[in-house]
C-alpha cells in the first residue's frame, strides 16, 4: 500500500491537499504516520489536514503520526482539527520540530472551543459580525459566526487561550504560525 501511495502522490502533478481523517481509536497511528511521511513525495503539496478526533483519550499521541523528519518541502500549512486536545509536552515538541523542518511552513491551522462562563458572555457590543459592523440581535442569541471585538473580556479570554496553547509550542515563531478558528460555547 505504501508503494502505492507513493506512486500515486508521485504522479499527482497537480496535488495540493491531501486530508487524513479518522474518527475511530487511532491503534494504526504507525501506519498513518507512515503514509502521511510520504506525503514529502508530492511535489506541489501545499496543505496537510490531520482530522484525528485526538479528542479519543487513546488518541491523543502524535508520536506514532509524526515522526518523520522531512516533510515535503512545498509545505505551506498545516492543518490540526483538534490541536487542542493533545496531552503532554512531547506532542508539541514533535509539532515544533515538524515547523522548524518544514522550510515552506507558513502557519498551522488548528480549531478549539472557547467556553465563556454565563458571567462573561459580554454584551452585544463585544461582539461583531465580520462581513457587517451593525447586526441587530440579543445578548443571548450570539451566532456563530460572530467574533468578539478587541479589548473585550471574551477577547481577552480568547487571547489567555491561544498563548495557552502557544506556549507549549518551543522554539517557533507562534505568534507568526499559528493561526487558530475558535468556536464559542456559551455555559
Amino acid at each position: 500500500m505504501k508503494r502505492l501511495f507513493r506512486e500515486l502522490l508521485s504522479s499527482a502533478s497537480n496535488l495540493k491537499t491531501i486530508i487524513f481523517t479518522s474518527d475511530y481509536n487511532l491503534s494504526s497511528r504507525r501506519a498513518i504516520g507512515e503514509l502521511i511521511g510520504l506525503s514529502k513525495h508530492a511535489p506541489t503539496l501545499v496543505h496537510l489536514v490531520l482530522e484525528l478526533d485526538l479528542n479519543n483519550g487513546a488518541g491523543n499521541n502524535l508520536s506514532g503520526i509524526l515522526p518523520f523528519i522531512r516533510p515535503s518541502p512545498t509545505l505551506e500549512l498545516l492543518s490540526i482539527q483538534d490541536l487542542a486536545y493533545l496531552r503532554g509536552d512531547s506532542n508539541y515538541q514533535l509539532i515544533a520540530a515538524f515547523a522548524r523542518n518544514s522550510p515552506a511552513l507558513k502557519s498551522i491551522h488548528f480549531l478549539d472551543t472557547v467556553e465563556l462562563e454565563h458571567d462573561i458572555h459580554g454584551t452585544d457590543s463585544d461582539w461583531y459580525h465580520p462581513e457587517s459592523e451593525t447586526i441587530p440581535g440579543s445578548r443571548y442569541s450570539y451566532a456563530e459566526d460572530k467574533l468578539p471585538r478587541k479589548g473585550s473580556t471574551p477577547w481577552e479570554v480568547t487571547q489567555d487561550k491561544f498563548h495557552e496553547i502557544a506556549e507549549r509550542i518551543p522554539r517557533v515563531d507562534t505568534r507568526r504560525m499559528l493561526r487558530p478558528v475558535f468556536g464559542y460555547q456559551f455555559n
